[in-house]
């Protein structure tokens, strides 16, 4: 997968962030329960909040680290260095999806003393994971969804592709347009590229979150319309993709929430600086402990 420059997110240089990595982790979950809801009776029970850690999994060399490839690990035995660490607080009672992004280069201390965020899930697998976060942000999150790129690009294809309005042509850096202004029946690589463009956008990060809720309810609008055999081909695609903890009542509850609902999604970034020279990300406890906290839990002003 491609290394992009490094960017400003506000007056934090979070270099190796890609806050387009959140799309990936809703697609799928959306894509997946939608289709487990169509098909399966409706699920019952008052369970109305989850608190998810979601990873995107890059299986490339050096990132991924298992035997076997993505799609035949089981979630327990995952070793990776996770390209991206979302914490998801998911409450259907107040139709609200709280995501905190993480930097991948967030130090935690471990037995081992002071190492990157995305070493326990290498180290120790998922669990270990989730031990690990619960020292950065002391909030519990107890489920694990993780998601390979290369999966969601299959499952956009099984789909047959999404319909999206490109409001501006975009343009590659030697001048070129690779985008005109219009609408566009986009496969998953060319959707991938659609969410990350950033050249000469005068909207900065804004307009790269703009597509990436635009993708979103595309990917919405076209699982609302397809037809059974459609969503079979999409979970036999999507089974390799996602590796999740979560129960198959769960998984119904959640897609039947997202066929009625469009809850509304908040985003907040885990407070912190990134520090010459080695560029590692310095979370600010005091403002974890005072603003992030609260917006997970719904308490923010």
């Amino acid at each position: 997968m491609r290394c992009f420059r490094p960017y400003l997110f506000g007056v934090i240089n979070l270099r190796r962030l890609r806050l387009w990595v959140w799309v990936a982790l809703f697609v799928t979950l959306i894509l997946l329960s939608i289709s487990l809801a169509r098909h399966l009776q409706p699920a019952t029970g008052s369970h109305t909040e989850w608190n998810i850690v979601a990873y995107g999994i890059d299986p490339d060399p050096g990132q991924w680290e298992g035997k076997l490839p993505f799609a035949q690990t089981k979630l327990k035995d995952v070793r990776a260095r996770a390209d991206a660490i979302l914490l998801i607080k998911v409450d259907i009672s107040q139709d609200t999806v709280r995501v905190v992004q993480v930097p991948r280069d967030s130090l935690v201390l471990t037995e081992l003393g002071w190492q990157k965020i995305n070493w326990p899930l290498f180290a120790g697998g998922h669990k270990y994971a989730q031990e690990m976060l619960f020292r950065l942000v002391p909030h519990r999150f107890d489920k694990t969804v993780m998601v390979s790129y290369e999966g969601l690009q299959a499952i956009i294809d099984a789909m047959g592709g999404v319909t999206i309005e490109v409001m501006e042509e975009l343009v590659t850096p030697k001048g070129s347009v690779w985008l005109s202004k219009g609408v566009h029946n986009l496969t998953g690589k060319e959707a991938f590229q659609f969410v990350r463009h950033r050249y000469k956008d005068p909207l900065g990060d804004l307009g790269r979150m703009q597509r990436q809720k635009q993708l979103l309810d595309a990917v919405r609008q076209k699982a609302l319309s397809l037809s059974p055999s459609a969503y079979y081909e999409v979970l036999k695609v999507g089974v390799g993709a996602v590796k999740t903890d979560l129960s198959l009542r769960d998984i119904v509850i959640l897609g039947e929430y997202f066929l009625t609902v469009r809850p509304q999604v908040k985003f907040m970034t885990l407070p912190g600086e990134a520090r010459p020279p080695e560029w590692h990300y310095y979370p600010n406890q005091k403002a974890i402990l005072e603003k992030v906290i609260p917006f997970i839990n719904g308490t923010d002003s």
